[in-house]
């Protein structure tokens, strides 16, 4: 039997941290394929499949395209989206290797892209498992998990401001947490899944200088990472809630549980 290939094209952009792929298909079995499902695995990953109408590829998901925001943070030579082949990764963390020369006008970095082609057998792009999606959260749920996560961040930004912690520096780590907390609550209400590579940023600006003791920070860290899973929403948007009640809400602070300012 003879190998039916397909033209893949990669694309990255560093200043996003955008990975792409479409995959181009020649052979007659596969030109005319139709459309197939338009997956959103989370608020991040996008995927398109094909399905051919004759051939050996008949009525079998065929990948056709995706995109992944946060690739490079969120993806490694160890872990790879389950849905993009082993071969094709290879080629694609050569590009997640591209950087942008310091001193690049803001105009061209955000222009700056990396792209390669690769040529890969249709048998590596058939879908042979569901992708791991996230699933949608109940509206109720996800408003709850937004609400939450917008008055932690508003706590901690009212704390770093009449509190000691003021920093002057809108980008430091602090005022970027607060702004990436916020920033997840508006996606949480909007796409109703999860956000990962603004988890994975929160996760990145954990750390001293916010007005948080140690095992809060810890608390905030478990939430965070929880909030990857929809079904665990509930229980995070509750954790998020408390920890900002007690943020507003005078108390003595335990003399083995001061703010971490590491």
């Amino acid at each position: 039997m003879n190998r039916i290939t397909a033209q893949v094209r990669l694309q990255y952009r560093p200043s996003a941290d955008i990975l792409s792929g479409r995959a181009d298909f020649d052979h007659p079995d596969l030109v005319d394929a139709v459309d197939g499902d338009t997956e959103p695995i989370d608020s991040d990953t996008m995927v398109s499949w094909s399905v051919p109408r004759r051939g050996e590829f008949s009525d079998q998901l065929i990948l056709r395209s995706f995109s992944i925001i946060g690739a490079k943070k969120r993806f490694s030579a160890r872990r790879r989206p389950d849905f993009v082949p082993s071969s094709l990764w290879t080629t694609a963390l050569t590009l997640l290797d591209t950087s942008i020369p310091r001193g690049t006008p803001v105009a061209a970095a955000a222009r700056a892209k990396a792209e390669a082609r690769r040529s890969i057998d249709v048998d590596d792009l058939v879908r042979v498992s569901q992708p791991g999606r996230t699933g949608d959260a109940d509206v109720g749920v996800a408003r709850s998990l937004a609400s939450a996560s917008r008055r932690l961040s508003r706590s901690i930004d009212h704390a770093m401001g009449s509190g000691g912690h003021a920093d002057p520096d809108p980008e430091s780590p602090p005022r970027r947490f607060v702004r990436d907390l916020d920033m997840m609550a508006s996606v949480v209400a909007a796409h109703r899944r999860p956000v990962p590579s603004v988890v994975n940023d929160l996760l990145s600006n954990l750390r001293g200088g916010l007005p948080l003791t140690q095992s809060e920070r810890a608390r905030v860290r478990r939430a965070l990472r929880a909030s990857l899973e929809v079904d665990q929403w509930r229980d995070v948007a509750s954790d998020l809630l408390s920890l900002s009640e007690a943020m507003t809400s005078p108390s003595d602070t335990p003399d083995d549980d001061v703010p971490d300012n590491e």
